[in-house]
């Protein structure tokens, strides 16, 4: 069996000296889906030629761990369906500059939140002043913290329905399919939103800084306000993709792309003598598959990084698919748009059937891994319940 994240943690968390929450996620990884947890179900094969028996163990839930996001990911997308519009959407990614990644480290929970609330406003004011399109839009944002090294390097995924609603609420106004909104007015008013929060929390003293020696660290703190003008000097990148293509494009990206954690077990490549080595993307060759070996604590202390704070939210829904309003503005829109005449794009069909039967696979019974042809029922010999959720490991 290869190595797991789950391996790592085993063997680094007696000597990492780290804040209670992070501890907690850890032995929630750590023991996830084994003995500590419980036992869930014992079961066998019903297939009468076959002797194949386990024990299923319960699940850690926790939003971290690489083992729990898999039915999470399904359950969400399902029930984003219904918010899918027939009209295109873009992929917009909000990225800060280097030099303020140490201030989002010593206060990730408050600068996450700035960061979120920067973007927003971006998104909404530049839509709702923009001579072309002036309208409502609405979008998910979804913080990612990591590249694929495993840096920390906070951004936002934004997905953004392709056009929205009219000030007024009397029509749709859609964008042009390969442009949403100009790049350089989005930069502008979230470099200078970004600025302004933090220059405001500053003065009420919610910035926190621990207490470190390095002289690098020192000077970056003594000298915060030299640290905004820096930033306000740099370029501060909005990466703009052109549409998905489609509803049957934001469903695939939803799929694949929202529950992500920093780094999924299947990239483990190796876990032996202290060392781990994983599998990376170089998006700068071609995106070629790259190999990364670390110490185990040095790959722990990247990995740690990533720990979303506790109780933080990092899916979060604005414009005309924020919460309180949703389904009376989904209504709206769905009513506008087909008033507006404009080509609706359907959802692939295959696509939702591919959907739906990832979701049935978690809530029916499961095939026997050994013989592949009977299913795995509980010790009484009576499936009462779906196998949902849980990992089979044979004892």
């Amino acid at each position: 069996m290869s190595a797991e994240i789950a391996d790592i943690v085993r063997d680094c968390l007696p000597q990492m000296v780290i804040p209670n929450h992070l501890r907690k996620v850890l032995t929630n990884i750590k023991n996830c889906r084994t003995a500590k947890l419980g036992v869930h179900k014992h079961v066998h094969c019903d297939n009468p030629d076959c002797e194949y028996e386990t024990e299923l163990f319960n699940s850690c839930r926790d939003r971290n761990c690489p083992k729990c996001q898999g039915s999470k990911r399904l359950k969400w997308v399902s029930k984003r369906l219904d918010d899918v519009l027939p009209i295109n959407y873009f992929h917009v990614v909000f990225t800060i500059p280097s030099i303020l990644r140490k201030l989002f480290k010593y206060n990730k929970k408050l600068c996450y939140s700035m960061l979120f609330k920067a973007v927003s406003y971006t998104l909404n004011s530049v839509s709702a002043t923009n001579k072309k399109l002036k309208a409502k839009i609405g979008f998910i944002a979804i913080l990612h913290t990591w590249t694929q090294l495993l840096h920390f390097h906070p951004h936002i995924h934004c997905i953004i329905s392709g056009g929205g609603i009219s000030l007024d609420r009397t029509k749709w106004k859609s964008c042009n399919d390969n442009y949403f909104l100009p790049q350089k007015v989005l930069s502008l008013v979230f470099r200078g939103k970004l600025l302004n929060l933090i220059e405001q929390a500053n003065k009420k003293g919610l910035l926190k800084y621990p207490n470190i020696e390095e002289e690098s660290n020192k000077e970056y703190l003594n000298n915060f306000t030299a640290t905004l003008k820096k930033a306000s000097r740099c370029n501060w990148v909005i990466y703009t993709k052109k549409a998905f293509g489609g509803p049957t494009g934001v469903i695939n990206y939803l799929g694949n792309y929202t529950h992500r954690i920093a780094l999924s077990n299947k990239r483990i490549i190796s876990y032996k003598n202290g060392k781990v080595t994983f599998s990376w993307k170089d998006r700068a060759d071609g995106n070629k598959k790259k190999f990364e070996t670390l110490s185990s604590m040095d790959f722990m202390q990247r990995y740690i990084f990533h720990i979303l704070p506790e109780r933080f939210v990092k899916i979060r829904y604005y414009g005309f698919l924020a919460s309180a309003k949703r389904k009376e503005n989904l209504k709206l829109c769905k009513k506008l748009i087909d008033e507006s005449g404009i080509e609706k794009q359907e959802i692939n069909r295959k696509v939702k059937e591919g959907l739906e039967e990832e979701i049935r696979l978690l809530t029916e019974p499961n095939i026997c891994p050994c013989c592949k042809k009977g299913l795995l029922v509980d010790g009484s010999g009576v499936n009462n319940e779906p196998l949902s959720e849980q990992k089979i490991r044979a004892g």
